[in-house]
């Protein structure tokens, strides 16, 4: 996690190689100048959720996909986004690659019958969730518009791992030393 003025954030290690063909962006809650400031050199384009209060996740999440859409560009040949909150860090490259060379138009990663994220989502899935304004949040609104999510089995324990809480953060730290440092 890299700190700035007091606070952590884990995205610069959810950041992919600059060139890598992926359009990166971020929906901003609460302390949107500080994170927007702290990625403003990692190729991020930031929007923010100014209802973050009295909205849910759901809500965020349709503000980056129209800003995807309005933008009018796709750096993927299939226009096909990858999907996945901040605060899941620890996703190997690996599972990203297996992700994004899926033939399914939608798809995500799941180990041990557990779907974790990154989702890729088709433009056709995009364009249905858009006006979805059901329970549920994403995962609601994928059931409820028929939309198959085809499962990637991969060995990666941290497609499943979150940081909402300080005791999430100390695990994601324990779980980063056991897969990634020397021992």
């Amino acid at each position: 996690a890299a700190k700035y003025e007091g606070k952590y954030t884990i995205i610069p290690n959810f950041s992919y190689e600059e060139g890598d063909g992926l359009l990166k962006m971020a929906v901003n809650k609460e302390n949107a100048e500080l994170l927007e400031k702290h990625v403003a050199d990692l190729g991020v384009r930031c929007y923010r959720n100014d209802r973050y209060a009295t909205s849910d996740m759901l809500e965020s999440v349709k503000i980056g996909l129209r800003a995807y859409l309005e933008e009018g560009e796709s750096p993927c040949e299939d226009d096909r986004i990858l999907l996945t909150p901040g605060d899941i860090p620890l996703v190997r490259a690996s599972t990203v690659a297996r992700v994004l060379e899926a033939e399914a138009e939608t798809c995500a990663p799941t180990m041990d019958g557990m779907r974790g994220h990154p989702l890729r989502l088709s433009r056709r899935a995009v364009e249905q969730i858009l006006p979805y304004e059901g329970d549920g949040g994403l995962k609601g609104a994928l059931v409820a518009l028929g939309i198959d999510v085809e499962p990637i089995p991969v060995d990666d324990p941290g497609i499943l791992v979150d940081a909402d809480t300080p005791q999430d953060y100390e695990r994601l730290q324990a779980l980063f030393r056991e897969l990634y440092e020397q021992k």
